[in-house]
């Protein structure tokens, strides 16, 4: 009896430990990307969040991160918004309740996102992003959120002058020596080339500059086997 009493006890005890739950995590991780993929943002990352105590944090911070980033993008502009809502519900069509919905979110969470109103548009500033870089830095997420804080980053320099290329230059850079061996350092450097090839044709950049910059260029390519 004792024998029988024991072996159900160590197959209640297996049980709690079996594979059941990573299974569920993928499938829960898997509703979470349809979300995403729908556009449903604010609903993937309420579905992301319930991972953050759980040792895939990393890529439910990630994921909650590209939620809202994909919330600034297709919450393009609230300008004007008041005067002519007639128009914002014709451009969003059947989706306009999440125009709304999103426009809410950003304004309830202002220390995450920026507004400028030259572009009349919002970015993310990559919060989610910086929290796993700084703590998880060997996380298999922590390049492409250094790459994805870097796409966000290309936003608030613009301003029409050449010299608004350089702190791109400089962050294209430090993510290559950084992360040297990323797969996505190919499309840094293109992003890179991109950046000098705007400071080198720019009409008000000085011969002086432009000269350094074209040597520059060709050491940068050099550098990384590109032509």
């Amino acid at each position: 009896m004792m024998r029988k009493y024991i072996l159900f006890l160590m197959i209640i005890i297996l049980s709690m430990y079996s594979p059941v739950a990573d299974s569920e995590q993928t499938a829960d991780f898997s509703k979470a990307d349809s979300l995403y993929n729908a556009t449903q943002y604010l609903q993937a990352i309420e579905e992301y969040s319930r991972f953050l105590n759980s040792d895939k944090a990393d890529y439910a911070l990630y994921r909650i991160g590209l939620s809202k980033s994909g919330i600034a993008n297709f919450c393009v502009s609230d300008y004007q918004f008041d005067k002519y809502p007639e128009m914002y519900k014709k451009q969003y069509g059947d989706k306009y309740p999440l125009y709304i919905a999103g426009l809410d979110y950003i304004n309830k969470h202002p220390e995450q996102f920026w507004y400028f109103e030259s572009g009349a548009i919002h970015v993310y500033r990559g919060n989610d992003f910086k929290t796993i870089i700084y703590n998880y830095p060997k996380s298999d997420y922590v390049d492409d959120s250094a790459y994805e804080l870097l796409l966000e980053t290309r936003h608030i320099d613009w301003e029409g002058d050449y010299a608004d290329m350089l702190p791109r230059i400089d962050r294209c850079k430090a993510f290559l020596g950084t992360y040297p061996k990323s797969e996505l350092c190919d499309k840094v450097v293109d992003l890179c080339l991109d950046d000098y090839s705007n400071v080198i044709t720019a009409w008000e950049v000085p011969d002086s500059v432009k000269s350094r910059y074209e040597t520059e260029i060709k050491e940068f390519k050099r550098a990384w086997g590109r032509k």
